[in-house]
């Protein structure tokens, strides 16, 4: 295929007449466009032009993978289901930082928000929860995938953002400091299905919540930023 398209080229460039049809009609023409838009999707997906469970991700990166030419994220968005992007926790930790929040700012932004995978928790953090549910007499929960549920992004709109005029991109940043700090703790919460995630690294304390989802994944309750009093307000300074 790349020799064909190579050759194409030579050809466009010597028969004006030809380009059109060679450039945006011929069969290696088309490959070739696919080939693009399937090795921009990781670049569309990091900066929330696509969604990475979208059919438009999904037929992009098919369309790459048809050609062999596979990169990690075309061939997470090929997986499907909760591991889609497997391989965005691979990615240095500012990159993942900026991935994850970029994707839940732009989901507070919606008018009907999606549910929104949010990587995977640590290992060890897992365990620290898992613990806590053995011990108040709950099943396990099975996987690291990590999501903020359409009803939860809702709740953050109306009380963090109408209400209490947090920015999307400061309610994200609160979220992922709570399920990826590396300071993050599980403690017990008020209820046996829900567990208490603190992290005290950096300016105040952050907290968030968490349970079980319905795809046996963490499911994210609420969080509260630094300098939150829990009950809807922030403490004078």
């Amino acid at each position: 295929v790349p020799g064909s398209v190579g050759l194409l080229a030579a050809e466009a460039m010597q028969d004006p007449q030809r380009k059109a049809y060679i450039l945006n009609e011929s069969w290696p023409a088309r490959l070739a466009q696919q080939a693009w838009s399937g090795m921009r999707l990781p670049g569309d997906v990091f900066e929330g032009r696509v969604d990475p469970f979208s059919d438009e991700a999904i037929r992009r990166s098919t369309d790459l993978a048809t050609l062999a030419v596979t990169p990690p994220v075309a061939k997470g968005v090929l997986r499907g289901g909760g591991a889609v992007l497997d391989d965005v926790a691979k990615l240095p930790g500012r990159v993942h930082k900026q991935y994850h929040t970029s994707r839940l700012s732009s989901a507070l932004k919606k008018d009907s928000p999606k549910t929104t995978h949010v990587g995977r928790i640590d290992k060890r953090l897992l365990d620290e929860i898992n613990a806590i549910r053995k011990v108040e007499g709950e099943a396990p929960i099975g996987t690291r995938d990590i999501r903020v549920y359409e009803a939860v992004l809702r709740k953050f709109q109306e009380k963090r953002i109408d209400l209490e005029g947090l920015t999307p991109r400061q309610v994200a940043e609160t979220i992922y400091r709570v399920v990826h700090g590396r300071g993050t703790r599980a403690e017990r919460g008020g209820v046996s299905t829900s567990h208490r995630l603190v992290n005290k690294e950096g300016p105040g304390v952050a907290v968030g919540y968490v349970g079980r989802g319905p795809k046996d994944d963490v499911s994210l309750k609420s969080t509260f930023p630094a300098g939150h009093d829990r009950l809807g307000r922030f403490k004078r300074r």
